[in-house]
């Protein structure tokens, strides 16, 4: 499923009406239900049963207010560390090994142009290495798939993903193989004969030892045609998106479903290079645009989505932790006041500035470690649910909650030291005054 949101006039009209409605429903319930109190009324009734409430709101109002500044934390918590989490996620898979070469690799679609033209007109260029010939680029999430079976025992059909491959396409990509040859170069174009396969489609088609495969004869479950020998044993590598494990693969060759040419270029001079195969394109096809992308950069696209993903996370943290700081502000600010007489009375007695602000903001660090205790194990569970759906993937280590915890804590100590550290500092002298 794809959710598309295009910027036209209707969508953008139809979010300021509905920021506008909602705006204004929150405005005018809340100036409805303020305007009906009645001023006397009010008072007359707080003056009468005060005493009868005021048990009930020492404890209550506390409470309350507490509990929300540590959800507050508690859901601040666990977005910031997931967002480490997720940007760790995406460096891990940016840097980490496929098993293939990446570098100096263009992809050309081929666009129903003959391969073989293509290949001996392209590679005449000095800043081109080697060109080879797929129908599906590795790690972008797309397969071809078919049941193969071996002929010595009778087993079940295994699951694998083929690739259709030409003799040069193990070497441009720096695939390594363990034992045996690459496909020949005489070699039928009409009937297959031959297939590579790698470690994991030996062990699914009951090879003990993957190098037992070697020689063997396979056939397709799906299609007719004759068996064909395995030639050779690949190394495994990520073929696939890293979400998944290591699939068995079958490389054929067969080139009447070629799709792409895989053009190997020197990195002297990339942009001259481009240029000259662009050229070369154009003489041989002039209705077709030239269609290529650089390997690399398609990898890094197909993680992109963990960059929009990090993003919406990061600026929802960011919310989150502007309304927990405002409510701690506010507690803090509400603590300090209704501690005036206090604080004179025992910077008259002797206290320090620093014993006084280590009393005022002592009951808010509590607050925070119990937001600390409960958001860990949370956050911890959250974000190992997603990370199992990744073959490749990182541990979550104690520097990872430590980094989001001091986040939080850094920031809280701010918001709460702004306010009693000017609470602390207040001449002594000005507060019992006051009051």
């Amino acid at each position: 499923m794809v959710i598309e949101l295009n910027e036209n006039v209707i969508v953008i009209v139809m979010f300021v009406l509905f920021s506008t409605i909602l705006g204004f429903i929150a405005g005018v319930i809340s100036a409805i239900y303020l305007s009906s109190f009645s001023p006397l009324r009010v008072i007359s009734k707080n003056l009468a049963n005060q005493s009868a409430r005021k048990g009930m709101f020492i404890f209550k109002r506390p409470f309350i207010g507490k509990s929300l500044v540590i959800m507050q934390f508690i859901f601040s918590m666990i977005l910031i560390i997931t967002t480490i989490i997720l940007v760790a996620q995406l460096n891990h898979l940016v840097i980490a090994e496929y098993g293939f070469d990446r570098e100096n690799l263009i992809n050309v679609k081929l666009q129903g142009n003959e391969y073989q033209k293509i290949a001996y007109e392209m590679g005449s260029h000095p800043g081109v290495v080697r060109i080879s010939a797929t129908n599906i680029i590795p790690a972008m999430g797309m397969m071809t798939g078919a049941k193969y079976k071996k002929l010595s025992e009778p087993i079940d059909s295994a699951d694998v993903s083929y690739y259709t491959v030409d003799q040069n396409y193990i070497d441009n990509f720096g695939l390594k193989l363990i034992i045996g040859r690459n496909f020949p170069e005489e070699i039928s174009d009409q009937k297959e004969q031959y297939v590579i396969i790698n470690q994991k489609a030996a062990v699914e088609l009951g090879f003990d030892d993957p190098r037992k495969a070697l020689g063997q004869f396979i056939s397709s479950s799906d299609e007719k045609g004759d068996p064909v020998e395995v030639i050779d044993i690949l190394e495994d590598f990520y073929f696939e998106l890293f979400m998944d494990d290591i699939r068995p693969l079958v490389l054929r060759y067969k080139p009447d479903e070629f799709r792409y040419a895989n053009i190997k270029i020197t990195g002297n001079d990339i942009p001259g290079t481009v240029t000259y195969l662009e050229n070369k394109w154009k003489e041989l096809d002039p209705e077709h645009a030239f269609n290529y992308k650089f390997f690399d950069e398609q990898l890094a696209k197909t993680n992109a989505i963990f960059r929009d993903v990090i993003s919406i996370i990061g600026f929802i943290s960011f919310l989150a932790i502007s309304i927990s700081s405002l409510g701690l502000l506010g507690m803090a600010t509400f603590t300090a006041e209704s501690r005036r007489k206090e604080i004179g009375i025992r910077k008259v007695m002797g206290a320090s500035n620093k014993s006084m602000l280590i009393l005022l903001s002592s009951g808010f660090i509590y607050l925070l470690i119990i937001a600390s205790v409960i958001a860990i194990p949370v956050t911890y569970l959250l974000n190992n649910i997603w990370l199992q759906e990744f073959a490749y993937r990182i541990i979550m280590g104690p520097a990872i909650f430590f980094g989001g915890l001091l986040i939080i804590f850094i920031i809280g100590l701010i918001t709460i030291g702004s306010q009693t550290l000017r609470a602390s500092l207040t001449n002594p002298a000005t507060i019992l005054r006051d009051e």
